[in-house]
């Protein structure tokens, strides 16, 4: 099985994007969840964007088979 991310990336200049990725399925048992979204999700977000001061990434599970982590969200921002 995969899990499905919907991350929004939003840049200070008004730039923004969204897309879908499938990632590994985060194993909760092995760690935190915070964890999974540090080392599997963050370096799905950006799309490349320069030239803006800051940036906003919002990652949120749109699916996986643990049907209680859907909707879960993080935050990375600078």
């Amino acid at each position: 099985m995969s899990t499905t991310v919907r991350i929004q990336n939003t840049y200070s200049d008004g730039h923004s994007s969204e897309r879908t990725v499938e990632l590994v399925d985060p194993d909760v048992d092995l760690g935190s969840l915070d964890d999974w979204f540090e080392d599997v999700v963050f370096p799905e977000t950006g799309d490349g964007h320069h030239g803006a001061d800051g940036s906003c990434y919002t990652a949120t599970i749109v699916t996986t088979p643990d049907v209680e982590l859907v909707g879960k969200t993080y935050e990375w921002s600078d």
